[in-house]
């Protein structure tokens, strides 16, 4: 925690968590962010278009990328940015602007991305050191199957394990796989 502009990536497959390990961070330390939580979905340039046409609604101000910057630069106060699904394999200048523009000089913002990127790749892109980057895997098997059998109620058993293996240990995917299977 600190009053400079700071910026972490959680990398890993789809569906292993990352979006979920954001939120649930941004929920545990709300207090620590007293100018805000913003959420942006980098997904591609349309959902970023539209994640900063709210932004500009907000600050009532016209939809200019540099305006909505600046603003972004002037909060007083320490806030969190949540850039989320950053996995277009070109980034746009909208984007690089966002991540590593100048308007973070001034800026109180601590920026938590979202990525399938490999942690190589997020580093040499945006300059990031290595240790800001939390490589996000998959469940254990183990894990799978206790998540599996709580979600759905049911007692262990070899088909359990198989889907489990079958799915790649994939959060998002166990917990689809239970809702179903607990209907």
């Amino acid at each position: 925690h600190n009053d400079r502009s700071y910026m972490v990536s959680i990398c890993g497959l789809g569906g292993c968590g990352k979006s979920s390990l954001a939120v649930k961070f941004s929920e545990i330390l709300r207090g620590e962010y007293p100018g805000g939580i913003l959420f942006v979905s980098a997904e591609n340039q349309f959902t970023l278009d539209k994640s900063f046409k709210k932004l500009a609604h907000l600050f009532q101000i016209s939809y200019d990328m540099s305006a909505i910057l600046l603003k972004l630069a002037h909060i007083e106060a320490q806030w969190l940015m949540i850039v989320d699904n950053l996995d277009e394999a070109e980034l746009g200048d909208d984007v690089l602007d966002l991540l590593t523009g100048s308007w973070k000089d001034q800026s109180k913002c601590h920026m938590l991305i979202t990525t399938r990127r490999s942690e190589q790749e997020i580093t040499e892109k945006l300059m990031m050191p290595e240790l800001e980057c939390l490589n996000l895997h998959c469940m254990s098997e183990e894990d799978s199957v206790k998540f599996l059998e709580a979600r759905t109620k049911q007692v262990r058993n070899s088909a359990m394990e198989d889907l489990c293996n079958e799915l790649g240990y994939l959060p998002l995917a166990l917990e689809q796989a239970g809702a179903y299977m607990a209907t």
